[in-house]
Formats: structure tokens, C-alpha cells, sequence
């Protein structure tokens, strides 16, 4: 299986999308003090600005990203061109501890923007009514397998819809009353633009193949435990050109194997 990488874009402290991380993908992560920037999707109507959340907000983040990248470089891209996929392992955890909270109160009321936004599709969802888009979107809970289930489900999409796909993962730490979360602190957020189909203007050519066992990939993010963040030496080999092979777990029993090449 063969993907072409039109763009990258990742979002994490110390971390502002591709431009800004480059460097420090090349070396060592920016310090992750440094707070996330406050975005505002002024892509959307005012009312739905208003009803954002800052982990449904990071992932647009990511996503705008991505798209002003793309049109850079393709400027006759037409936005139902192109496949919208968001994957998160909680989605947006603040929201569901809000719930969680509500529905717990003597009399229960809940906020219907709460409601709305609890879905796990909200994220895609804003991203579609911004951009005014009419192409397929979807919305996955990948766990741990995070990394390998984007590339897989991106390499199916882009084969199935003959047209490229622009997956967003995002991670934000869940609150820690809630028993049972994953044990990172720290939000993680990268995407990428797909196709099965090349040009001249790639950043990379990754040749994916699924094997029995194998080791996963090394991971210097100060937080590794985000699953999210699996992607950060995937990340750096792009941003270093580097042609390597990663692994990355897809099932208890499976991995996909991932290798760059650059032209």
C-alpha cells in the first residue's frame, strides 16, 4: 500500500503547526511550558464560535492548518475535492466529565451545547459547516492504535473516494477525577493530507504494510503516553527526509509498517 503526503501540520506546547515546529522536529521538542495558543476559528458563523470547546478547537486548529498549507500549494483546490477523517481516543473528555457531572446533580439539567458537543463527530462536524463542505466525514476512536489506524483508514479512504484525505488526530489530557484515564498530561495534535494518487509537489512517498509483530517506534515526546503523540518520530523522519522504517501497533497482534522515501 502506497500513500503520498501531501502536507503535515503537528500542535502541542510548544508546538504551532509545521512552520513553527519544523526546526524542532529536525533536533529536539520545543519546550512544553510554552501554553497552546488561543484559536478562533474565525472560519466558522459566529454561533457556532461561541459553542467551541478548547479540545474540539484544537483539532480545527489542526485542521485549518492542513487546508491553508494545501491551497498554498495546490491553489485550485476545491474543498469537496478532498475527505475529512478526525480521530481522537476520548474525544473531548472536558465535556464528558461535564455530563458525567450533571446527570449526577439531585436535579439534573443539561446544556444542549453540552449535548451537542459530547458527540464524538462534533469536531468533524464544525469543520464541515465552516468550510461548507458536502464530502464524506468520519470520526474514529482509535485507543492505542492510533497512528497505524489513520494511515489505514486514509490509505482505504483515498482508494474507495479517488480523492485525497485530510486526517486530524488529536489527544487532550482527560480529567483526572474521572477513574480509569489514560495516564498523559499533555494535549497532541497532528494531521496530515493523503492520496493514493501522486504529484510533483509530495513532501513524502509512504509505503505502508502490515506485519505479524514488530517493534514499535522509538518516541521522544516528553509525554508518550498521549496516544496521539505515537506519530512524533513519523513526524521527525518527514521533517528530516530520513528514509526509515516505523512500526506502529494496529491490533494486539498486528503492526503496520511504515517507510519514507523522498524524491
Amino acid at each position: 500500500m502506497r500513500l503520498y503526503l501531501r502536507v503535515a501540520s503537528v500542535f502541542a506546547p510548544g508546538h504551532a503547526g509545521w512552520t513553527h515546529s519544523f526546526t524542532a522536529l529536525r533536533s529536539q521538542p520545543n519546550s512544553t511550558h510554552q501554553p497552546l495558543m488561543r484559536y478562533q476559528a474565525d472560519f466558522l458563523p459566529a454561533n457556532e464560535r461561541r459553542r467551541l470547546t478548547p479540545t474540539i478547537s484544537f483539532a480545527l486548529q489542526t485542521a485549518q492548518d492542513l487546508w491553508t498549507q494545501y491551497q498554498q500549494h495546490f491553489p485550485h483546490a476545491v474543498a469537496d475535492d478532498i475527505a475529512i477523517l478526525l480521530l481522537s481516543t476520548d474525544g473531548d473528555t472536558e465535556t464528558s466529565y461535564r455530563l458525567c457531572e450533571a446527570i449526577l446533580r439531585a436535579e439534573p439539567r443539561i446544556s444542549p451545547t453540552l449535548f451537542h458537543n459530547s458527540v464524538h463527530n462534533a469536531a468533524a462536524g464544525y469543520w464541515m459547516i465552516g468550510q461548507s463542505r458536502h464530502t464524506p466525514s468520519t470520526a474514529l476512536a482509535t485507543g492505542p492504535y492510533s497512528v497505524a489506524q489513520a494511515l489505514l483508514e486514509g490509505y482505504m479512504q483515498s482508494r474507495s473516494y479517488q480523492m485525497p484525505v485530510l486526517f486530524v488526530s488529536y489527544d487532550c489530557p482527560v480529567d483526572r477525577r474521572l477513574p480509569d484515564h489514560p495516564a498523559f498530561t499533555l494535549p497532541f495534535s497532528y494531521g496530515l493530507i493523503v492520496s493514493t494518487e501522486p504529484t510533483e509537489k509530495d513532501l513524502a512517498r509512504l509505503q505502508l504494510d502490515l506485519i505479524n509483530q514488530a517493534k514499535p517506534a522509538v518516541n521522544h515526546w516528553p509525554d508518550e503516553q498521549n496516544p496521539s503523540a505515537q506519530a512524533w518520530p513519523l513526524l521527525q523522519q518527514i521533517a528530516q527526509r530520513m528514509t526509515d522504517m516505523q512500526t506502529f501497533p494496529l491490533s494486539e497482534s498486528m503492526h503496520l509498517s511504515v517507510k519514507a522515501s523522498f524524491t
